[in-house]
């Protein structure tokens, strides 16, 4: 697994975020797919305009992922972005979330997928899942990050 990074950011070192990815890739990933990984976490500024916290897409291979975090936000919310668009990385590599951001599965995406963004599916288990994953990763850790 390669992780690299662009930006900079002032709330989380980069041994922190590399560390956080390599565990919630250990958590959501069968080890076949963490091997030829790359991941690249670009910290923005620009993500503001939008008012996101984060993005998450795919790069020029199947194994490839972009994902960028908001340079402004406090590291816990940096970290939630982290394990949230990590969720979306799982998507993506087990065929669960589409190139236009929906769940591929016909049925899921009629019941949620083309609604809102809260209403989205791949939303939902994201949004559903961040939190448990900081939570092991500080119990991993044994030190607390701010959520």
């Amino acid at each position: 697994m390669l992780v690299i990074f662009e930006g900079k950011s002032s709330k989380v070192s980069f041994d922190e975020f590399c560390d956080m990815a390599m565990y919630f890739c250990g958590l959501l990933l069968e080890p076949d797919d963490i091997d030829d990984l790359e991941l690249t976490i670009s910290f923005e500024t620009d993500l503001a305009v939008r008012n996101w916290n984060g993005y998450c897409e795919t790069g020029d291979s199947d194994k490839q992922f972009l994902i960028w975090i908001r340079r402004s936000k406090s590291a816990a919310i940096q970290a939630e972005t982290l394990a949230h668009e990590m969720v979306h990385v799982k998507q993506y590599i087990r065929g669960e979330m589409a190139e236009d951001g929906q769940h591929t599965s016909p049925v899921l995406r009629s019941w949620g997928g083309c609604g809102s963004y809260a209403e989205n599916t791949v939303e939902i288990e994201a949004f559903g899942r961040t939190h448990g994953l900081i939570n092991r990763y500080n119990l991993h850790k044994q030190e607390k990050i701010d959520v």
